[in-house]
């Protein structure tokens, strides 16, 4: 849950910042428009990431869960 949160809410200022820059014209643009690219694989990777962290953690839970019961 936390994980969709963070990709939520990454989401959200991504897009904002993206209409913000849409403004923009020039070698600024450009160079910002390359920054969010890689800044949003990173987002990507780190999602990722957390999703994988999450699901394992939900498994290990599951796992105590049945050991106890």
């Amino acid at each position: 849950m936390a994980a969709a949160r963070l990709d939520s809410d990454a989401v959200a200022l991504a897009v904002g910042v993206r209409a913000a820059a849409a403004q923009w014209t020039g070698p600024a643009a450009a160079a910002f428009g390359a920054y969010l690219v890689s800044t949003d694989m990173s987002r990507q990777a780190a999602s990722a990431a957390l999703r994988l962290a999450a699901t394992r953690l939900e498994a290990h839970a599951e796992a105590v869960a049945g050991g106890s019961a």
